[in-house]
């Protein structure tokens, strides 16, 4: 006899407690965007890498229409929601990002001069 688990599954069956925080501010430094609209942009948060799903629709919209311009080395300024799961043993086992508002796009200023600017 088999038994197929996919990994939400696997992942339900570990899971004691499930904490959902609500919606704060944060800014997130852009990794990687997520051009075409079906999977997580990735982000720095500090000093970690985070995955994080954006449900901003007017945001995405404007975004995958070329209207809003985000760039890696750009930051949004954004609402976001944290679930976090423990197990059994009261160990951490994941966190999920979800950005449920997109308040600001922060450009990345930074500009690296020429060598021999006058």
């Amino acid at each position: 006899m088999s038994i197929r688990l996919d990994t939400d599954s696997l992942s339900d069956l570990a899971t004691k407690e499930t904490i959902l925080m609500p919606p704060a501010q944060l800014i997130l430094a852009v990794k990687k965007p997520d051009y075409l609209g079906v999977s997580k942009w990735d982000f720095r948060l500090g000093r970690r890498a985070i995955s994080a799903r954006v449900e901003d629709v007017k945001f995405l919209a404007e975004f995958q229409g070329r209207r809003k311009d985000v760039r890696p080395g750009d930051a949004l300024r954004c609402m976001v929601s944290v679930e976090m799961r423990y197990g059994f043993d009261n160990e951490l086992i994941s966190e999920t990002y979800v950005i449920n508002e997109v308040v600001e796009v922060l450009e990345d200023k930074h500009y690296q001069g020429e060598l021999f600017d006058g």
